[in-house]
């Protein structure tokens, strides 16, 4: 259940369009604080939320791409090996 949920939160964090709900809203926040429209505790808050998640998409991203990096490293590997390892020094395709 724990990484099921995990699982939705890095989806939810990943989407694009959250992530400019997320910056639109700490941007508002802080022109709401600056304007003296918000009380300063209120902005404050949202400033420390706004940075905790921000924080948490730059790490989901930097994970998933260098997990699809590796990923093609290893395809790429494999594919280099499977072709250094045919005698006729042919392609797969070409056979």
């Amino acid at each position: 259940m724990k990484n099921m949920a995990m699982e939705v939160g890095k989806e939810v964090i990943q989407n694009p369009k959250t992530q400019q709900v997320i910056i639109g809203a700490g941007g508002a926040t802080g022109i709401g604080t600056f304007m003296e429209v918000l009380p300063t505790y209120v902005g404050l808050a949202a400033s420390i939320v706004a940075i905790l998640v921000s924080i948490s998409i730059f790490y989901f991203n930097h994970r998933r791409d260098k997990r699809e990096t590796v990923e093609h490293d290893e395809k790429m590997r494999k594919l280099r090996t499977r072709r250094s390892s045919d005698p006729s020094g042919k392609s797969t395709k070409e056979k």
